[in-house]
């Protein structure tokens, strides 16, 4: 079974916070995302592509609550 020291996994908490996100539960969509993106800098670093992508898509959660 993966951990969260997999990208996988990562990408799946990806997946679940842009559902939350669409479905407006932003306080959990925020979480699971900050929680990939801390994860994945750990693995790849904070300059790394996918972690700049994760962090998009925080920014994206926090527009959508204003």
């Amino acid at each position: 079974i993966y951990g969260r020291e997999y990208i996988k996994t990562l990408n799946c908490m990806a997946d679940i916070a842009s559902w939350c996100k669409d479905t407006g539960r932003y306080k959990e969509a925020e979480e699971l995302q900050d929680s990939a993106i801390n994860s994945l800098e750990g693995i790849v670093g904070e300059d790394h592509p996918n972690t700049l992508y994760f962090k998009v898509d925080l920014i994206g959660i926090y527009t959508r609550q204003g």
